[in-house]
């Protein structure tokens, strides 16, 4: 392969790569600085205590040209939240800074509630998932929660939640109720288990639950709350519905697994074209050597020719000459051509057998050291003096030979 058609494999491999790279940023992110509204976290927990308020500061972007009026409200969340600020205008670019404020409000059991905090404009609409643990001041029993499988659950599937039960202030042996469920964010229960249990100390627990096949794909709250007597303590863990757990990964994470998909082929398009230059380069390497040597071989011959034919008188001996060194050309550009065919024969095996990039190099260095050892030729194939053409067609005469044949083309 020349060089014009090494460059031909390489920019077609950059044209492929760079029309990949250009498709996945065209298509996924693009717009992804055009959001018109810009929230920041799309996902909240909220410890709330018994008599206590809790606060978090949120920052509200307009990513458009022009001004726009904002709304914000809420949706589920047991109207434990409220906004310092419901209606605004910005301008463009502009941005607000707001303070969601959760409160302790009376006639509100304690519990764990889901909800949305919706930011509304004429132009589009974002939410912010948030879940809010409200438990008692001084929690006596509270836990820790993994879910399973990690990554996500298809609908139908079975989720199993890992449930650490830990006693804060060491209260010893003690009956619990334990209340566990899966809410989604309009703070409904989908699956729901009630139970009293034993614990003493320091108490892990598992509980399943199999989710519905009709389970619309999202984002959900697996809640814990334990009862103990008057005094109740709460914890969540977020996990999203989805196919399947696998199919959930690579369309959550499908922009990175592109990217690199794209850039293996990149690396494995520079792989080959890095192979095919070191090899064809050595190889163009022994063909210019060939070439050269035919160029220096008939070069040679004809040089002589000339010098000789100078000296010779008769139109016949000079096409005698010129028969006698056309063989001579011939045979010793065919003996260069044989060697240089057994040459490309054994660059084959070697191919063949699958030997290393290294071991093909070491046997073409060892071929463009040793050359094509011409020098035999001023033994085997010698070219002749005039004095020896002449003494030849003498020679010929004498024995009778028609010398006319040989100056007939």
């Amino acid at each position: 392969m020349n060089s014009k058609k090494i460059f031909l494999v390489v920019l077609l491999v950059l044209v492929i790569g760079g029309g990949i790279s250009f498709g996945v940023y065209y298509k996924f992110f693009r717009n992804s600085g055009e959001q018109s509204i810009d929230l920041g976290s799309s996902l909240s927990s909220i410890p709330l205590k018994e008599g206590s308020d809790y606060s978090l500061q949120i920052s509200i972007e307009n990513n458009l040209d022009f001004e726009r009026k904002f709304e914000v409200y809420f949706e589920g969340l047991g109207n434990l939240a409220r906004v310092d600020k419901e209606s605004f205008v910005l301008d463009a670019g502009g941005k607000e800074f707001l303070t969601i404020i959760f409160e302790d409000l009376e006639g509100i059991e304690k519990g764990i509630y889901t909800g949305k905090m919706v930011v509304w404009s004429e132009e589009s609409t974002r939410e912010s998932l948030i879940v809010v643990d409200y438990e008692s001041a001084n929690v006596l029993f509270d836990s820790g929660i993994s879910v399973y499988p990690i990554g996500g659950v298809a609908p139908g599937e079975t989720l199993t939640a890992e449930i650490t039960i830990n006693d804060l202030e060491l209260t010893g042996k003690a009956e619990l109720e334990l209340n566990y469920f899966v809410k989604d964010f309009s703070d409904k229960k989908i699956l729901s288990g009630e139970e009293i249990i034993s614990i003493n100390g320091r108490t892990p627990i598992s509980r399943s639950l199999d989710l519905p096949f009709d389970l619309k794909e999202g984002d959900y709250v697996f809640g814990v709350v334990l009862k103990y007597g008057e005094n109740f303590g709460t914890s969540s863990s977020f996990f999203r519905v989805g196919k399947n757990s696998s199919e959930q990964f690579i369309s959550e994470n499908k922009i990175y697994i592109i990217l690199l998909f794209v850039f293996v082929i990149f690396l494995f398009g520079l792989f080959v074209f890095y192979s095919i230059y070191s090899r064809e380069r050595l190889l163009d390497d022994l063909r210019r050597e060939y070439k050269y040597e035919i160029k220096k071989q008939v070069d040679l011959v004809h040089h002589r020719q000339v010098e000789v034919e100078k000296n010779l008188k008769t139109r016949k001996e000079k096409k005698i000459s010129k028969k006698i060194f056309a063989d001579i050309e011939k045979s010793r550009t065919n003996i260069i051509k044989k060697i240089h065919q057994d040459r490309i024969k054994k660059i084959k095996e070697i191919r063949k057998s699958g030997a290393s990039s290294e071991k093909l190099a070491k046997q073409i260095n060892k071929w463009k050291k040793q050359g094509y050892n011409t020098s035999i030729f001023d033994k085997t194939i010698k070219i002749p003096t005039t004095n020896s053409i002449q003494a030849q067609i003498n020679k010929w005469k004498k024995q009778g030979y028609n010398t006319s044949v040989l100056t007939k083309y």
